[in-house]
């Protein structure tokens, strides 16, 4: 994604030294890109590294990428495949590690999106179901709609119809709910579609 991008200037944020590998891998990553790096000499959290670089930052832009979860996501949806698994898979470890089961259930997500664009159905559908179960215990509602949508494609390419029309009513219904106005055409165009059959 960033090699895509005009970038003047790149600032990573590590909030604690116990961060090492990461600040690694992004700076081998980076390319040609000017990279600063500001390293908090103990463990602050989040929001103290995101009022670092909003000091430290000059340009008119700022992303804070927090993990790997949305990393992949950018990365599958560059068609970068074996980057986005690489990442979500850091991901999901990490969210075990350090406990934080929504970021496991989002990983989850994107491990089945991954399996989906590999055409890996099996398993796909059981990570798909993983975060779906702990979607469903944390009220994780968006996280919810998308795996339903994901199931629906993946019941849709397995010849599965009337699956594949349920699954996409129930995440139609909690787009909808939720004002997921982005999500909820193509979901309905695909219903449509599905209809049809």
């Amino acid at each position: 994604m960033l090699e895509a991008q005009q970038v003047e200037e790149l600032i990573c944020l590590v909030s604690a030294l116990d961060r090492e590998s990461l600040t690694r891998q992004f700076l081998s990553f980076r390319g040609n890109f000017p990279v600063d790096v500001i390293r908090h000499a103990e463990r602050r959290g989040q929001p103290a590294a995101r009022r670092t670089g909003i000091e430290a930052t000059t340009t008119e832009w700022i992303l804070f990428g927090e993990d790997d979860v949305w990393l992949s996501d950018g990365y599958l949806m560059a068609g970068r495949v074996d980057d986005a698994a690489q990442c979500v898979e850091r991901a999901f470890d990490l969210a075990q590690q350090t406990k934080e089961r929504g970021h496991q259930a989002w990983a989850l997500k994107l491990r089945a999106d991954v399996a989906q664009r590999r055409e890996q159905i099996e398993v796909a559908a059981e990570a798909y179901h993983q975060a779906l179960i702990l979607s469903e215990a944390m009220a994780m509602r968006p996280l919810r709609a998308h795996c339903y949508n994901g199931l629906a494609g993946l019941h849709a390419s397995a010849g599965a119809a009337m699956q594949a029309r349920s699954d996409l009513a129930a995440a139609i219904d909690a787009y909808q709910s939720l004002g997921m106005t982005h999500w909820l055409g193509p979901a309905q165009a695909q219903l449509r579609a599905l209809s049809h059959e």
